[in-house]
């Protein structure tokens, strides 16, 4: 066999695998818009109440629950695909890992009182590490780029703290998960 077909093989490899994550491309939009949603519902009604708790149950509650949905979703669908590759199971690991990262974070802030901003920021950011991490596995620009976008956009908001937490979220969440899971769900192999 010669290089130029090994490379071929390998190509097509990294395509097929594409196709087969496509549910994580969903993963990445019903979660880029869901918290997109909240964050408008959010700045737009409910920081009106200003009792923590409200904030804690809102930010708690719901993404506790799509994390349910979302975890039974992703559970079927492995079993109609019917095998898991190292890749996928790769990419599985790396936001389970996330979600317990979440679950700490949530813990922690309300035992040591963290403000929301700062809740929020180790939320995104932790979430665009898992999105580098995913994107240079499956050899994916655009959800590298999406990680990458949601660090600009925090190193930003660091930098000019009267940016409000409404666009942090949205445009991190649409430039980091919606938009690159559009890519990837819509993605074609060039078979």
């Amino acid at each position: 066999m010669e290089s130029e077909e090994h490379i071929e093989i390998i190509n097509q490899m990294i395509n097929k695998t594409k196709e087969q994550l496509r549910p994580f491309s969903l993963n990445l939009i019903f979660w880029g818009a869901l918290i997109s949603v909240m964050s408008i519902i959010y700045f737009n009604v409910l920081h009106l109440f200003e009792t923590n708790m409200h904030h804690i149950m809102f930010w708690t509650i719901i993404p506790f629950l799509a994390g349910i949905f979302m975890t039974n979703y992703n559970i079927r669908i492995g079993r109609e695909i019917g095998y898991e590759t190292h890749l996928s199971r790769t990419i599985k690991i790396i936001w389970s890992t996330f979600g317990i990262a979440w679950v700490f974070i949530i813990i922690l802030s309300s035992l040591q009182g963290y403000s929301g901003g700062t809740i929020q920021f180790l939320i995104l950011f932790t979430s665009a590490i898992c999105l580098l991490i995913s994107g240079i596995l499956i050899k994916y620009l655009p959800v590298t780029l999406g990680g990458s976008s949601i660090l600009l956009i925090l190193t930003l908001s660091a930098v000019m703290p009267e940016i409000s937490y409404t666009y942090v979220n949205l445009f991190s969440l649409n430039l980091g998960f919606t938009i690159p899971g559009l890519f990837l769900y819509f993605h074609k192999s060039d078979e």
